[in-house]
């Protein structure tokens, strides 16, 4: 089998190579990559170096080749590629003060290397033992992209706020959405953490605080708990990696808890699937897809929300549609947008108004390529309805409402209320597709949450967010009150982030060889690692094991007793 699976990753790798040199010579022999305002460049190749770069994954990310590569023809690309480029004027502005706005430094170029030079020499090889070149990754570590989903917190206090069980899980299921709205420019791999690393965020301005520790190596699982005085949120999170040979899917395991505490009600609810696309030929973009279900299990109304995959030539890309059912499977709202940009709500008198799919391009189809297993069925909407942009207004407050009431709830409770059809207060808007206008303007529809603009310059910074230029931030004095084991004290991650990526290679490969040396140290002495702010217990809600907050971090008493891993 191992061999049957090497011999169609060649085959698979041995065509695009094909493909990657007829490119060259149709330009001339050259692919301009994307560069930065800097125009800065390597000095070093860590790909011709006789090193080897371990990374710290778990055993049970794996890597499969199909034989079937779908490829993306130049008009396909156009569209997401405008589709994409729109964003930029579409949404907010939206920066916190005291806050830095960009990077030290732009991300460094990625011209004189090659991932399928990469790829070609580990080919039958076990690709989870070897990591990239840090020229590939951006400058946070995987604790920080999981505290990141925090972004968009303010929705979880707008939820809070409502006395509409309805509307509360309309909330949630925007925050659910939110969690990826940070991701579509995004195509650096984030660090992986070591045993033992924390990363902590205290946001007064959101008022929540958040701490995140990497809690196992193998499988590499990180576990993160958040609090504010309106509501709880903790998970942890183990990713699986699929490779095939063009793209990477990530499967991630793990169920989010959230209490909102005013209500005394619990929501659980999964993550879904991300493909990054054209890893080896073309440009690099990502996709979510998959079923996303929210349970409130204080009174059993479900959320389904459906993040659609891209199909053929970008009919789908980035869209979400989904509905809120009672208990007794009644249609309580329809729910549809962009996962990049917003989402909207409708009554269910308005019927399924869903978002208008980009129009199938003249060429054939191609079919898109996914794993069987875990993978959720998807359809392609109805309709070709041309996309326009345009300056479209909010819709303006109506008087109807939509009652929910007599719905059969848990322990035999019955819900009442109503849907209100006021939209939330009026934000900017620059430049819109006309679909998502249509919906925002139907009777009775609500805007639940839309994205904050891409700070300028974003494609020189990682495609970060302005959140996300936050998150690795060393504000004066931090270092003498965060963890040792905080992520912002990673000298690889910070070397990286100030550009210089042979500093940054050198204090990986010295840290992933300290943490090996730690791990035989124990097994010599037959201990097994123990998380120092977490414990694995089992979530009665999800009926799973999970690593649950054990408390003490915030009283910054018990730091001594940290590891020493950097």
């Amino acid at each position: 089998e191992e061999q049957e699976r090497a011999r169609l990753l060649e085959e698979s790798l041995h065509a695009l190579a094909k493909e990657h040199h007829a490119l060259e010579q149709s330009l001339g022999g050259y692919v301009s990559p994307p560069t930065t305002a800097r125009g800065m460049s390597m000095q070093i190749n860590p790909l011709g170096s006789s090193r080897e770069y371990f990374d710290v994954p778990s055993d049970d990310e794996f890597y499969e080749a199909r034989s079937h590569v779908s490829h993306m023809d130049e008009d396909t690309a156009s569209v997401i590629s405008e589709t994409m480029a729109d964003r930029r004027n579409i949404l907010e502005e939206w920066q916190p003060d005291g806050y830095r706005t960009s990077l030290p430094c732009p991300a460094i170029s990625r011209a004189e290397f090659s991932l399928w030079a990469f790829l070609k020499d580990c080919i039958g090889k076990d690709l989870s033992r070897v990591t990239m070149p840090v020229v590939f990754n951006e400058p946070l570590s995987f604790t920080q992209r999981v505290a990141e989903s925090l972004t968009y917190a303010y929705l979880l206090d707008r939820a809070s706020a409502s006395d509409d069980p309805v509307l509360r899980l309309q909330y949630v299921s925007a925050f659910a959405v939110s969690h990826y709205a940070c991701d579509v420019f995004r195509t650096g791999k984030p660090f992986n953490p070591l045993l033992g690393e924390t990363y902590e965020l205290e946001r007064e301005d959101l008022d929540f605080r958040v701490v995140c520790e990497q809690v196992s190596h193998h499988p590499p699982v990180t576990a993160l708990h958040c609090e504010s005085p309106n509501y709880r949120l903790h998970f942890s999170i183990q990713s699986k990696i699929k490779f095939w040979g063009k793209g990477v899917e990530v499967h991630p395991v793990g169920r989010l808890t959230l209490e909102l505490l005013r209500h005394d009600e619990v929501y659980t609810w999964n993550l879904i699937n991300t493909c990054v696309h054209n890893i080896i030929v073309g440009k690099i973009w990502v996709e979510h897809f998959g079923g996303l279900d929210i349970r409130n299990h204080s009174n059993n109304l479900r959320a389904h929300l459906n993040f659609k995959s891209c199909g053929w030539f970008g009919r789908d890309l980035h869209v979400v549609e989904g509905t809120i059912q009672s208990p007794s499977k009644e249609t309580l709202c329809y729910m549809s947008g962009k996962w990049p940009e917003e989402l909207i709500a409708m009554p269910p008198s308005a019927g399924p108004l869903l978002v208008s799919p980009t129009p199938p391009l003249s060429s054939s189809p191609q079919p898109h390529p996914r794993s069987g297993d875990g993978a959720a069925a998807t359809s392609a909407s109805e309709g070709d309805h041309v996309e326009a942009n345009g300056i479209m207004p909010l819709a303006t407050a109506g008087s109807d409402s939509v009652t929910v009431s007599g719905a059969a709830a848990a322990d035999g409770a019955v819900l009442s209320g109503s849907l209100s059809c006021s939209p939330i207060e009026p934000r900017p808007i620059l430049k819109r597709s006309a679909s998502m206008a249509m919906l925002e303007q139907a009777e009775g529809s609500r805007l639940l949450w839309r994205a904050a603009a891409m700070p300028p310059g974003y494609d020189e910074f990682y495609g970060m967010t302005n959140f996300s230029y936050c998150l690795n931030e060393l504000l004066a004095g931090m270092e003498r009150k965060i963890a040792p084991t905080d992520s912002r004290l990673r000298p690889d991650i910070r070397h990286l982030e100030e550009g210089n990526a042979e500093q940054s290679a050198a204090e990986k490969h010295r840290l992933e060889e300290k943490q090996r040396a730690a791990r035989k140290a124990r097994e010599q002495r037959q201990e097994q690692w123990e998380p120092r702010w977490f414990q694995e217990s089992m979530n009665t809600y999800t009926e799973t094991k999970e690593w649950v907050y054990k408390g003490g971090y915030w009283e910054r008493k018990n730091y001594d007793m940290c590891p020493d891993i950097f």
